[in-house]
């Protein structure tokens, strides 16, 4: 039985949408993947998100610790949606 609790922004569906609307064939793991994530919830990036990484951005470089936005943009979608860790 697959897990429902499965989160995700809808910035990776759009990473991911190429991989799966390609003509080309893929990888059988690719399948995998692909069902799995047919049954995940899909998190919006909200203007509460924008606010979050913000916060999350500042307090990091406040600290010297620069980093990738994709990065901050996942931790922020997952703690405005309180996913768990």
């Amino acid at each position: 039985m697959r897990d429902r609790n499965i989160r995700k922004t809808s910035l990776f569906l759009i990473f991911l949408s190429p991989i799966f609307l390609s003509n080309t064939p893929f990888h059988p793991k690719l399948q995998s993947l692909h069902d799995l994530l047919d049954d995940a919830v899909v998190l919006d990036v909200t203007e509460a998100v924008g606010r979050k990484l913000g916060e999350v951005r500042a307090g990091l470089l406040d600290a010297g610790k620069p980093t990738p936005d994709m990065n901050l943009l996942i931790a922020a979608t997952a703690l405005v949606h309180n996913c768990p860790p």
